[in-house]
């Protein structure tokens, strides 16, 4: 039930997540429109939470778990699978 609610917690949560949920939740939750360059590992899975966490933040953890590169272009992000 508290991960349900997390997000009225302000917690962006992610418990064994896809690529697209990740960058779903992302864009919603920032007001961003996320693009992709390459070809994600269909097999990418994430596991984290953030509590009002600046955007930058988010996606320096995903980098960090996984091959990717991102820029952030006013309210686009692009993200380079490598």
């Amino acid at each position: 039930v508290n991960d349900i609610l997390a997000w009225t917690k302000d917690i962006l949560l992610f418990k064994n997540a896809s690529y697209q949920e990740i960058f779903g939740s992302i864009e919603r939750w920032y007001g961003v429109h996320i693009k992709t360059e390459g070809t994600p590992d269909d097999k990418l899975k994430f596991n984290g939470s953030f509590q009002n966490e600046y955007l930058s933040n988010v996606l320096e953890n995903l980098m960090i778990e996984h091959k990717m590169t991102y820029r952030i272009e006013g309210e686009n992000v692009i993200i380079k699978f490598n």
